[in-house]
């Protein structure tokens, strides 16, 4: 009866041997596995888009799964990468974090819509006169501007001068003639899109000599 006993605690003692050996060998392999916090390999620029157009932010990462992507806007938390129609409330600070089990790394973008803020207004001058239109602009720093008369694309010289200054694109006729009278196209542009606005210069001629006397005559 005692050789049974001792039999017995023997394959019990190999059991619990094995399970123990098993026990070790399944913590050395989960040992052995190294997770790595995220890294965010690539990342989007600050865009410049414009209303009513889309906007996708996209990004990869490195790092161990199961791994969690967050959105937020301004601090706010977004659902969503994709905006199908930008509005002008879409605009501003964006942030997206990843995180897992060993860490986390987050980055920030910007979102601003090109548009013109105050477009050109129509203008009346004397012949003989300079005519300046100006556009107040907002958007990207490497804007483009351009500006069109009756269709044809303008350059700054003798007789026209093109600025863009603090977010103000300017076009001067120096000295208008009745030739100037038209319909003038600022188009302000960047590498994702452009806006454009129109306006019109009506140039007055000058009194005849005989009709500047009567004037005059009858102011005294």
């Amino acid at each position: 009866a005692s050789s049974g006993a001792e039999g017995r605690s023997i394959n019990l003692y190999f059991i619990f041997f094995h399970i123990l050996k098993f026990a070790q060998l399944f913590l050395f392999h989960l040992l052995s596995i190294e997770i790595y916090p995220p890294v965010f390999v690539s990342k989007p620029d600050p865009m410049t888009l414009y209303v009513g157009k889309q906007a996708v932010f996209q990004c990869s990462l490195t790092g161990s799964t199961p791994m969690e992507v967050v959105w937020h806007k301004d601090n706010i938390n977004k659902y969503s990468l994709h905006i199908k129609s930008l509005e002008l409330t879409d605009q501003g600070v964006y942030l997206c974090k990843a995180s897992n089990s060993v860490g986390a790394a987050t980055f920030t973008t910007e979102l601003n819509p090109a548009r013109i803020v105050e477009p050109a207004e129509s203008i009346s001058v004397t012949a003989g006169d300079s005519a300046t239109l100006e556009c107040t602009i907002c958007g990207s720093p490497d804007l483009k501007v351009k500006w069109f008369k009756d269709g044809k694309e303008m350059i700054s010289g003798r007789k026209y001068k093109m600025t863009l200054k603090d977010n103000i694109a300017s076009m001067k006729i120096l000295a208008s003639e009745k030739g100037d009278t038209s319909e003038y196209k600022m188009e302000v542009s960047n590498k994702v899109g452009k806006d454009q606005c129109t306006c019109s210069v009506t140039v007055l001629g000058l009194l005849p000599v005989s009709a500047s006397l009567v004037f005059m005559f009858l102011l005294i």
